[in-house]
């Protein structure tokens, strides 16, 4: 016990019990290749992964449900109907978690696309509605 507590005595620390976190933060690294665009290189996949992950989730959400919705007693003329809709929605909601990640990073691309098509916008002091122009027919001076 006095050996480990001498082993844990030597460990950087932040705070009160907790060892080794600011050597594990990504803004310490040297070389800067930990790092793409803001997120830890390891988890640039992660989003890709949880789209892949998420059919079989669905499958397994609406395979769920149906079994689920076979127990119940329901009138003939809506069974067929609640049997195909409800686990088709189950599996939906079952599935968003996973899909959001995607579409997310989707989405940000998608706008930095547009932000660098746009020109840049200028600052100028100039540009005030009296320094725009004539003013429109009709309008007093």
């Amino acid at each position: 016990m006095r050996a480990v507590a001498r082993h844990i005595g030597r460990l950087p620390s932040v705070g009160i019990g907790r060892p080794f976190i600011s050597s594990v933060s990504v803004a310490s690294d040297p070389l800067g290749d930990r790092t793409a665009q803001g997120t830890i290189v390891a988890m640039r996949h992660l989003p890709t992964i949880l789209l892949i992950l998420s059919f079989p989730v669905g499958i397994v959400g609406y395979t769920v449900a149906t079994d689920v919705l076979q127990t119940l007693t329901l009138p003939a003329y809506v069974r067929p109907f609640v049997l195909l809709f409800v686990p088709l929605l189950a599996a939906g909601l079952v599935m968003v978690p996973f899909l959001v990640p995607f579409i997310d990073r989707k989405a940000k691309a998608d706008l930095a696309a547009y932000r660098a098509s746009q020109p840049p916008e200028t600052d100028d002091a100039d540009a005030s509605p009296d320094a725009a122009g004539p003013p429109p027919p009709g309008d007093p001076p």
